[in-house]
């Protein structure tokens, strides 16, 4: 069974500060679950990615794909 399954991410972004010459860094990360049902058979969910697109897949027991809980984290 899995309880659950994350993806992590991070990102940055660098510029210079003209007026003082500064380098000003922004930086985040994101933990963004998908949106697994609570107990999914690892073999259901290995069955529902083994398709062309697996992202876009719908997965077992619930209405959502693993696009759908990446974009909802991401923004």
């Amino acid at each position: 069974m899995m309880g659950q399954c994350v993806w992590i991410f991070a990102a940055g972004n660098a510029e210079v500060n003209e007026e003082k010459g500064e380098v000003v860094v922004d930086a985040r990360t994101w933990a963004c679950r998908t949106p697994l049902a609570p107990n999914t058979p690892l073999a259901s969910f290995y069955s529902a990615l083994s398709g062309n697109n697996p992202i876009d897949a719908r997965l077992p027991g619930t209405s959502k794909t693993i696009y759908e809980g990446l974009t909802d984290c991401l923004n």
